[in-house]
């Protein structure tokens, strides 16, 4: 199953759908749980990976500790989508996404992976004045 991975300010990591991130019916999803634990304990993200079938894909980090060295974003987070067809009141998703989303001061920087097939796909999108 595809997921997040998220480097925190005090030098731990979140992992979507695992410990206290763990979702479960009725509950906050693992993203929710994670903003209030951030709150609650005065952390940050640091870092965000997508992992799908054993492959991580790695944004930008705020790290000064990186090995590839670049701009830092002011925001990192993560969405998911599905692409596919109506038929009639039923949805039959096509395809099915992973996102990581790094935002910067002019624009933002978007990183697909598609679930099944791996394939992946980098978005470059200006912000607007």
């Amino acid at each position: 199953m595809a997921h997040w991975v998220v480097s925190l300010s005090d030098g731990t990591s979140a992992i979507e759908n695992r410990g206290k991130f763990k979702e479960g019916t009725g509950k906050p999803s693992s993203w929710r749980k994670l903003l209030k634990h951030l709150e609650e304990n005065k952390l940050t993200i640091t870092g965000l990976k997508i992992v799908v079938k054993g492959r991580h894909y790695h944004l930008p980090t705020l790290s000064d500790d990186y090995r590839f060295a670049s701009a830092k974003p002011n925001n990192l987070y993560y969405r998911r989508k599905a692409v596919g067809d109506l038929m009639g009141s039923k949805f039959n998703p096509a395809e099915q996404y992973i996102g990581a989303i790094a935002e910067y001061d002019d624009f933002i920087i978007k990183l697909w992976v598609n679930e099944k097939t791996l394939d992946s796909y980098i978005q470059i999108i200006e912000k607007d004045d």
